[in-house]
């Protein structure tokens, strides 16, 4: 291990449990004041669809660690070119983050039927048209994160935490 990555260490793992605090003390915060403007309704519907947010994103497990992992390969031994590497990596990500996107609206059209009367009816348009900003996002972190894994790749950062 050279020096200059010995000495950045040090300073990587302080970030890391800085990044862990932060998380921790904006839950606390965050929390209440997004119940007292939602409202307990509407936050029950605002945690359904972080929850379901959680399970969408499941497609994507483990695609960053493996893109980093063949990319890294790649650029030691030169056996595969990067480019077809990001090429079959793009696609992949593009068709899990679509894969979401479907299942985003699939959900979010059918929430009565899914949901029956576990919520109140004024809900369901709310629930409704939280699903389908939820099925964009699932689409645009997943594309994104093929670039944040590229930048990981790219790169050998004294700080990396996934959030």
């Amino acid at each position: 291990m050279d020096s200059k990555l010995k000495k950045q260490m040090p300073l990587g793992i302080l970030f890391s449990y800085l990044v862990i605090g932060v998380h921790l003390l904006s839950g606390i915060f965050y929390t209440p004041i997004i119940l007292r403007l939602l409202g307990k309704s509407a936050y029950g519907v605002y945690s359904l669809c972080l929850a379901f947010n959680g399970y969408l994103m499941i497609f994507n497990a483990g695609m960053n660690a493996a893109y980093i992992r063949f990319y890294i390969q790649a650029k030691e031994k030169e056996s595969y070119s990067l480019e077809k590497i990001n090429g079959i990596f793009l696609k992949v990500f593009i068709t899990i983050g679509i894969t979401g996107m479907l299942l985003g609206f699939l959900i979010g059209r059918n929430v009565e039927i899914l949901f029956g009367n576990k919520i109140l009816p004024s809900e369901y348009k709310i629930l409704q048209k939280s699903f389908y900003v939820l099925a964009v996002t699932v689409f645009l972190t997943s594309i994104n994160d093929i670039f944040y894994s590229a930048i990981i790749g790219f790169q050998r950062p004294f700080f990396h935490r996934d959030s």
